[in-house]
């Protein structure tokens, strides 16, 4: 009987453990790998025209979103958490030109880039892998 209660015990704690690990996956800054294409990645030249902390899909933490002008004009770029981005040498401030790849998606009925790598001159700042996993997941978001 001890077995069995044991063996019950072992197996709801796989199964909750594994339900939080995939709420890590898609929570803080997470949220965007949902909509993440990798079939829609392009690469864009532009400049900063501003660099905003939102609070993240289920407001737990802030995202780093910044708007580039392009020549076709404005587009918010979504970054990732700040949690993340603070402890990134890298550092982005408005009127800089930066070549950015990411996702171009639909997001809350505007179009948006989710990006993948940011470049500043010979600095690169690293936020997804090639499936467009985020880097920070697995890490502690504030």
């Amino acid at each position: 009987m001890k077995t069995k209660i044991f063996i019950l015990f072992a197996l709801l704690f796989a199964f909750f453990s594994c339900d939080l690990y995939s709420q890590n996956a898609q929570s803080p800054g997470n949220n965007y790998n949902i909509i993440y294409d990798v079939n829609t990645v392009e690469t864009v030249l532009g400049q900063v025209r501003s660099i905003d902390n939102i609070y993240s899909v289920n407001n737990t933490s802030y995202d780093i979103i910044m708007i580039i002008y392009t020549n076709k004009g404005d587009i918010s770029v979504h970054l990732g958490p700040v949690s993340y981005l603070v402890d990134q040498v890298f550092k982005i401030n408005t009127d800089d030109n930066v070549l950015l790849t990411g996702s171009m998606v639909a997001y809350e009925g505007s179009k948006v880039i989710v990006a993948k790598e940011v470049s500043k001159g010979d600095q690169v700042l690293k936020l997804r892998d090639d499936n467009g996993y985020p880097l920070w997941v697995g890490q502690s978001v504030k």
